[in-house]
């Protein structure tokens, strides 16, 4: 998948993706020596959650979690 933007940068990036299940989309992307691992899943009709993992040589450095409330289309 092309991104226009990293999760740390703002060049243009390709990330692998895949479905793990029909409401669940998994990234991942590495630049600049870095490993991006997101997971994003929708959560009823109005939330949707994220999680990000920035790792760097094998070692995690930053897991977040996060809650957006989204209007679907």
């Amino acid at each position: 998948m092309y991104r226009d933007r990293g999760f740390t940068t703002t060049k243009p990036v390709i990330a692998q993706y895949y479905f793990s299940n029909p409401k669940t989309v998994c990234l991942r992307a590495e630049y600049d020596g870095s490993v991006f691992e997101e997971e994003l899943k929708l959560v009823g009709n109005k939330y949707r959650t994220r999680q990000t993992i920035i790792s760097c040589a094998g070692e995690q450095l930053m897991i977040g979690q996060y809650l957006d409330l989204e209007k679907r289309i």
